[in-house]
C-alpha cells in the first residue's frame, strides 16, 4: 500500500471476471445487474434475532426490476467478511451489505470493506460533524467509540444517517457497486429507499420492474402440479415457479417489463393462454373428470385430474 499520495495498491491477481446469463436479459436484449445481499451479525446466526432486512431488501429490488441471486449471512468477523466481499464482487453487479456498521470493537464491516479492496481507512470530518449533531438532538454527548463511524474504506462515499449514528456507505470499484447500511431496520430501510434505490436506477439504467401473481391450490401434490405445467418452469420472462407449503402449493408467475401494466399484461396472458393450453394437453375424458383452477382475474390455468383440488385465492 503507497500512502504517500492517498493512493493503494490492488494486486494484479484481483480480477472481477464477466459474467452473463440468459436470465439477466432485459426485454430489449440488454444485460441488467445482478445483485447479492450480505447480512452481518453473529446474533443472526445463533438465531438470537430474525433477520428481517434481508427481506425488505429483497422485495425493494425485485419491485425495482433488480435480479438478486444470493443472500448470505455472516458472524462479526473481519477476515470471513472481507473474504466473502471479495467472493461475491467476482460475480455480482451490486452487493447491498448490512449490519456491522455501530461504534463498537466488534463492529467489523467497515474494516473487512477496506481490507477486502485492500485500501485503508480514512477520516471524515463532516460524519463526525453529522453524528455530534444527532447527539445534540437526542441531549447527549458522543462518547468517542462513536468517532468509529466516521472512518470509511478509501473512494467510499458516506450516504448521510438523519435517523441514526452509522452513516452507511457507498464505494465503487471494478465497475461494480458496494453499498453498506447498518443493521438496525429503521435506518437501513430509509436509507435503502431514499438514497440506495435511486442511485441505482441512475446508475444501472434501471428503468424495468417485476411484478408476481401468486395462485395458491389445495388438494393436489406438488409433483402432480409439475407434470401439468412443467413446460412453464423453463421460461425466461415470464417466471413460473412452484413453492410447497403445508397443505398448499403455489404457483408463482413473474414478469419483468417497463411498466406494471405491461408485466401484469405478460403475466395474465401466461396464465390465460398457456395454462389454458396445459388444461387441453392434461384433460383425460371431460371436464367431469378433473377440476379446473381459475385465475383471480379470470382465464383457465390448468386442468388438476384430483376431485378435491381447488383454487383457494
Amino acid at each position: 500500500m503507497d500512502g504517500s499520495n492517498g493512493s493503494f495498491f490492488i494486486p494484479s491477481f484481483y480480477q472481477p471476471f464477466a459474467f452473463n446469463d440468459k436470465m439477466n436479459e432485459t426485454s430489449g436484449g440488454t444485460t441488467m445487474p445482478i445483485a447479492e445481499i450480505l447480512t452481518i451479525g453473529t446474533e443472526i446466526l445463533l438465531g438470537e434475532i430474525q433477520d428481517t432486512n434481508t427481506a425488505y431488501i429483497a422485495r425493494t429490488l425485485k419491485n425495482a426490476g433488480i435480479n438478486l441471486y444470493r443472500t448470505q449471512t455472516v458472524g462479526d468477523n473481519v477476515f470471513r467478511i472481507s473474504e466473502i466481499i471479495r467472493e461475491i464482487h467476482t460475480r455480482a453487479d451490486i452487493l447491498i451489505i448490512t449490519g456491522g456498521l455501530g461504534p463498537t470493537v466488534d463492529d467489523p464491516t467497515r474494516q473487512a470493506v477496506a481490507d477486502a479492496f485492500y485500501m485503508p481507512l480514512v477520516f471524515h470530518p463532516e460524519c463526525w460533524e453529522e453524528i455530534q449533531t444527532y447527539f445534540q438532538k437526542i441531549n447527549r454527548i458522543p462518547p468517542q467509540n462513536n468517532q468509529r463511524q466516521a472512518y470509511l474504506p478509501a473512494q467510499a462515499e458516506p450516504i448521510p444517517n438523519p435517523v441514526g449514528t452509522a452513516p452507511g456507505i457507498l464505494l465503487e470499484i471494478s465497475g461494480r457497486t458496494v453499498v453498506c447500511l447498518p443493521g438496525v431496520p429503521k435506518e437501513m430501510e430509509l436509507l435503502l429507499d431514499s438514497y440506495v434505490l435511486p442511485y441505482l436506477q441512475k446508475r444501472w439504467g434501471m428503468h424495468e420492474i417485476i411484478r408476481t401473481k401468486v395462485l395458491h391450490l389445495s388438494g393436489i401434490g406438488e409433483a402432480q402440479v409439475d407434470e401439468l405445467i412443467g413446460k412453464y418452469e423453463t421460461l425466461s420472462n415470464p417466471t413460473v415457479g412452484l413453492l410447497a407449503k403445508s397443505g398448499i402449493i403455489d404457483i408463482r408467475v413473474a414478469a419483468k417489463a417497463n411498466t406494471p401494466d405491461e408485466a401484469d399484461e405478460m403475466i395474465n396472458n401466461l396464465i390465460d393462454f398457456s395454462f389454458e393450453s396445459s388444461e387441453r394437453d392434461s384433460a383425460v375424458g371431460n371436464n367431469d373428470t378433473g377440476v379446473v383452477i381459475t385465475s383471480p382475474v379470470g382465464g383457465s390455468v390448468a386442468m388438476i385430474p384430483e376431485d378435491n383440488a381447488i383454487l383457494i385465492s
